[in-house]
């Protein structure tokens, strides 16, 4: 697959396509992670749209779309830390990617994407929140220069079941 991305911000008409993308990432990345009955049955294109729609109203966080062509192969969402414990940071509060762009190339570029946009908000330090089960998305944190946060350890519900998960860190992010 031949890959020229494009990638710009998003807008509220977006919410559609953010909402399927987001879907379509759970359903594929969660896999084995979080039950599968949540997976096939909990994740509404509807509400999911609606909230997106709502999000992209709010102008304290950017979110952007990596585009192949006309197809959105992902997006990304960063902002002020919604954690009261770690409010000098940026928090990278979602990277989803159509299934058919991972391993491409496309979620480093919407990371580095956000990198800059926090460092332009002034940010010196970003994290993420990720499923301790999810090794492939630590795996991506890893690789992209993240370290996990020692301790860091929450309780998360899905769907009424409980899982952990935990914060990476970006320490040093260059001005």
């Amino acid at each position: 697959m031949n890959i020229e991305l494009n990638i710009r911000e998003a807008k509220p008409e977006d919410a559609a396509q953010i909402a399927e993308v987001h879907i379509k990432s759970w359903r594929q990345a969660y896999k084995g992670v979080v039950h599968q009955s949540y997976l096939d049955n909990g994740l509404d294109i509807n509400e999911r749209t609606k909230r997106w729609r709502e999000g992209l109203s709010e102008s304290r966080k950017g979110t952007f779309l990596a585009f192949n062509g006309a197809a959105l192969a992902g997006f990304a969402t960063v902002g002020q830390s919604r954690d009261d414990g770690y409010s000098e940071y940026g928090e990278l509060y979602a990277i989803y990617l159509d299934p058919d762009y991972f391993g491409k190339g496309v979620g480093k570029a919407l990371l580095h994407r956000s990198l800059e946009y926090a460092i332009a908000q002034g940010f010196k330090k970003m994290f993420v929140n990720v499923l301790t089960d999810n090794k492939m998305g630590r795996d991506f944190y890893e690789r992209m220069g993240a370290v996990p946060i020692e301790n860091s350890e929450e309780e998360l519900i899905i769907d009424g079941k409980p899982y952990l998960e935990m914060k990476y860190e970006w320490k040093e992010l260059e001005q």
